[in-house]
């Protein structure tokens, strides 16, 4: 039979490196949330849409296109 060869594991400060990258990308994804978030409360809500008005009323824009396109259906 052969000879079973002892494995070593070596332990090095990879992890450690790595960690410690990690560490400095999430503080820099972190200041950019941040920035974000500062930048989305000084902007002006949009507002919403409002609904088609009543037939007869141009309310919206493309209101008139969608009533003429019901037109020709109707007669």
């Amino acid at each position: 039979m052969s000879k079973k060869e002892k494995i070593v594991i070596r332990r090095d400060d990879d992890l450690v490196d790595i960690d410690d990258e990690l560490e400095v990308a999430m503080q820099a994804l972190d200041g950019a949330n941040q920035r974000i978030v500062n930048l989305l409360s000084t902007m002006e809500p949009i507002k919403p849409v409002p609904e088609l008005a009543a037939e007869g009323e141009d309310a919206a824009p493309g209101a008139s296109a969608e009533s003429e396109q019901q037109t020709p259906e109707a007669n």
